[in-house]
């Protein structure tokens, strides 16, 4: 299910703590994670992995600057945009599962597209987003 209201609170709120306009606490607490949209939970989880610290801050240079979790959270952003179904099951919270990766029902999904299941489905939604917003 497509959480439409929520997916854009939750868009609003990872530009809100990235452009350093919120603190980590702000955008982990009013996250839309209760929805019935299982792609808030999942994004949820791998926020609270970036962000979460042992006290409240705004974006940390470190953080925003890295390459690496810029792209997660451009994917991130991307398919919160998007239309399509969250497909990956299982938690992201932890050493140990991040260490196990994430598991799709069919075991065919993509994590390097994450969360995104298919390199396709992300190709096509990037091209549509960066024309819509030419």
């Amino acid at each position: 299910m497509i959480d439409r209201l929520a997916r854009d609170a939750a868009v609003n709120l990872i530009r809100q703590y990235f452009g350093g306009s919120i603190t980590n606490d702000e955008l982990l607490d009013e996250f839309p994670r209760s929805s019935p949209d299982s792609a808030l939970e999942g994004i949820y989880q791998r926020m609270f992995d970036l962000v979460d610290d042992l006290y409240g801050h705004k974006v940390l240079g470190s953080l925003a600057n890295d390459p690496v979790n810029y792209v997660l959270v451009q994917r991130c952003v991307l398919f919160l945009h998007s239309d399509l179904e969250y497909q990956w099951v299982g938690k992201s919270r932890g050493i140990i599962n991040r260490l196990r990766g994430l598991r799709s029902v069919s075991d065919k999904g993509e994590a390097g597209v994450w969360p995104f299941f298919r390199r396709v489905d992300y190709e096509t939604v990037s091209k549509t987003w960066h024309v819509l917003n030419s």
